[in-house]
């Protein structure tokens, strides 16, 4: 079984052709294994390509468990 942290992310994203671009904040809410109690929050941001299914983010914050 995978080990899974469960999060919620509430950011906005624009897309210019075939590429999007991302941001915003993401809080933990848990999740199974060692991420059972986890919390904490994260501001997300990153950009993918829909032509290539590839993309990247950043994620700065902090997370207990």
């Amino acid at each position: 079984m995978a080990i899974r942290l469960l999060a919620h992310w509430t950011g906005t994203s624009t897309s210019v052709g075939p590429d999007v671009t991302f941001s915003g904040p993401e809080t933990y809410v848990g999740g199974t294994g060692r991420f059972a109690d986890a919390s904490g929050s994260a501001w997300i941001s990153g950009t993918a390509s829909f032509v290539t299914n590839t993309g990247r983010f950043t994620a700065e914050g902090t997370l207990s468990y």
